[in-house]
């Protein structure tokens, strides 16, 4: 609206009705010259240039419709994302997914009582009950979660920007700024670590309950319905607990969200949602629960683990992490998936971002008192972040997936300000409303195309685990843990030298890391044997209880005839973990020529704690031959290439045996000695 100031629009103390709190101008009735005040007004027929000049605004204000805003943003999230669906699973998404038992099976509900986010993991149990891993469907329900969170977001938007309080000033282009704001929001580069990082879903699901929350209250407040409208809220907010534990500042921000834009007193929303927001803090207090019952898995995790960091050095530590978050919202080139951000601990570190921040907050201290429009959009990006961004220490202090929600923030208020800015040029250049819209929507659109061109180049880093690690190295080349997870992908993949490579650089940047050593020792066990020894000794003088290095140890002592010494450092894996099935047939092969009996006892033992255990059956069936057990040894040989069809060495066995079963006797061949594994 000409000559509007937008501080009129936003400035609501608490003090005044809805209605005062509408949109002002300077001159509140504009009259034409040729009527002074007091003269009596006449109504006349409308001409056929004014009909023409309103059709032609309606026209122009539907050239995007609510229908095709949604279409677009479909489409948008689509062609953002489409690219992912044939990555493999990286990093946590593996450990957490492929490897966990309790995701392996609706039931029973191992994922429900093993986790403080059960309802995802259901969701990952539900995946994993459909399509096994066959990853696109875990990719595509990633993308829907995605874009049901965007459609969500512009709902939210255009139905506040059309309340009583803002409808006078942005009602007319309420649609064109919550389809910029939520487009910019879901196909920026940041929300990447939130989609294509399959394990990430954490972020994601609870980022489309968190906003179903609001959605749902917000269509509560009018129209048909409403008591099913609070369920939805209430149901949401459920069900985002069982998502991610930071759903848990949802309440929090809702009531604010309630004073600022739908009643007009803190009595009004006591009055007209005080039971909600009751049965709301209950639910909050289920949460404070299962936070209690699993802080030691927190801990184990990194989480409130203040040996590592303490909350004062977190705290002074984040204003930089928050500055970088801004950055990558407002110029998203350098993202990296694990920058191993360091402990701010220099005045240079701690004092410009600190600054920095600090004004920020100051500002939107400030906006919630006299534009609480403004104050709340600074409002949602600080609290959302305030669980892993304040002074709750966390290992890891930087991640981006953290910044999926407090975007929705920066979208908004560039959406905003950019229309601001276009409605000031407008009323500079004398250009109509229509025009202003047009050109506000295709300036976004531009920014749209240009972020989504980032976002899938993005998405080919997760191609595969060389890959993604390989990005991290490049960006960190002082990260050592990057270095190993690089190692492990080279090794899983068969390059073996590349492999030796990078857990060589890994033990150069951290000595102390135990299992870059152990790794390292590993591969080095057939080409270097003495190197290795070295890794294993340096491995066990940082860790000297890990059975499995041990273990491993053995083996190779083992193979160089140092019998007494692989049993002895065998006898000490087997003392520290006697559970571990391993470590009972790596006794076993050790003493399967020297004390047969002893080692079929413990080929047995771990065939009791791990059954389905190929190797044990397959050294168990070797060493019962041996000893003239036939029949027995051809059951345990057809376990283990039930287990594992693919074993040239069994199958060889199998068929010595049966031969010998034939024949009746033992035979010239004898079946390959058991070695230690």
């Amino acid at each position: 609206m000409p000559g509007s100031s937008i501080s009129g629009y936003f400035n609501d103390r608490g003090r005044k009705t809805a209605e005062a709190c509408l949109p002002r101008t300077r001159n509140s009735v504009k009259i034409p010259s040729r009527q002074r005040s007091g003269q009596r007004q006449t109504k006349t027929a409308p001409s056929s240039q004014t009909v023409g000049a309103n059709a032609s605004a309606r026209h122009a204000a539907s050239t995007l419709s609510q229908p095709l805003a949604v279409a677009f943003l479909i489409l948008a999230g689509l062609v953002a994302f489409s690219n992912t669906l044939g990555n493999p699973m990286v990093f946590d998404s593996r450990g957490f997914i492929l490897t966990n038992s309790h995701v392996h099976r609706l039931w029973p509900p191992g994922w429900f009582w093993q986790t403080p986010r059960p309802f995802t993991f259901f969701t990952f149990a539900v995946n994993y009950a459909l399509h096994g891993e066959i990853l696109w469907p875990w990719h595509l329900t990633n993308l829907a979660i995605h874009i049901a969170a965007g459609l969500t977001l512009f709902g939210i938007i255009r139905r506040t920007l059309l309340c009583k309080r803002l409808k006078q000033r942005y009602g007319a282009v309420a649609l064109e700024i919550a389809f910029t704001a939520s487009l910019l929001w879901l196909v920026h580069p940041l929300q990447t670590e939130s989609v294509t990082f399959v394990y990430q879903r954490l972020e994601s699901l609870m980022g489309l309950f968190f906003l179903l929350v609001f959605y749902c209250f917000i269509r509560a407040q009018a129209g048909p319905r409403r008591g099913w409208w609070y369920v939805g809220a209430v149901g949401s907010f459920l069900l985002g607990v069982g998502a991610k534990e930071v759903i848990g500042v949802a309440p929090v921000l809702l009531v604010w969200y309630d004073r600022v834009f739908v009643s007009r007193s803190w009595k009004d929303v006591l009055r007209n949602n005080g039971p909600f927001y009751g049965l709301l803090g209950g639910i909050l207090f289920v949460l404070a629960g299962i936070v209690l019952h699993f802080l030691p898995a927190y801990r184990g995790g990194g989480i409130l683990r203040y040996e590592d960091i303490s909350p004062m050095e977190y705290a002074l530590s984040q204003p930089g992490v928050i500055a970088e978050y801004l950055r990558l919202s407002l110029w998203p080139q350098g993202q990296c998936f694990d920058c191993g951000w360091p402990v701010a601990s220099t005045a240079e570190r701690i004092v410009p971002p600190l600054l920095l921040i600090g004004s920020l907050l100051g500002l939107t201290a400030w906006a919630a008192a006299r534009r609480p429009a403004w104050g709340f959009l600074g409002g949602w990006f600080f609290l959302v972040l305030a669980p892993t961004s304040s002074v709750i220490p966390i290992k890891d202090l930087y991640y981006e997936h953290r910044m999926y929600l407090p975007l929705a923030a920066v979208a908004v208020a560039a959406a905003i300000g950019v229309y601001e800015l276009m409605a000031w040029i407008g009323r500079v250049l004398g250009i109509s409303s229509a025009h202003r819209r047009t050109i506000l929507t295709t300036v976004f659109i531009l920014a749209a195309l240009s972020l989504t061109g980032v976002t899938r180049s993005r998405n080919t880093v997760y191609a595969s685990p060389a890959i993604f690690w390989s990005d991290v190295v490049q960006k960190v080349p002082t990260r050592a843990k990057a270095y190993y997870n690089l190692a492990h992908a080279w090794e899983e993949e068969g390059q073996l030298r590349e492999a030796i490579e990078n857990y060589r650089r890994a033990v150069e940047l951290d000595a102390n890391d135990t299992d870059s050593h152990n790794n390292l020792a590993n591969l080095l066990c057939q080409v270097l044997p003495q190197e290795a020894e070295i890794h294993y000794r340096a491995a066990l003088s940082i860790s000297p209880r890990r059975a499995d290095i041990h273990g491993n140890f053995a083996g190779l002592l083992a193979a160089q005839g140092r019998m007494d010494e692989a049993v002895k450092h065998a006898e000490t894996a087997l003392r520290l973990a006697p559970n571990v099935a391993r470590n009972h047939l790596n006794m076993a092969n050790l003493l399967a020529q020297s004390r047969p009996a002893v080692a079929i006892e413990h080929y047995r033992q771990a065939l009791v704690l791990q059954p389905a255990f190929a190797e044990a059956h397959f050294h168990l069936a070797n060493t019962l031959a041996l000893g003239g057990q036939i029949q027995e040894a051809i059951v345990h040989l057809r376990e283990a290439l039930r287990l594992q069809a693919d074993w040239p060495e069994a199958q060889k066995n199998l068929a010595i045996l049966l031969r010998m079963q034939a024949d009746g006797t033992r035979g010239n061949d004898s079946p390959q000695q058991p070695a230690i594994r």
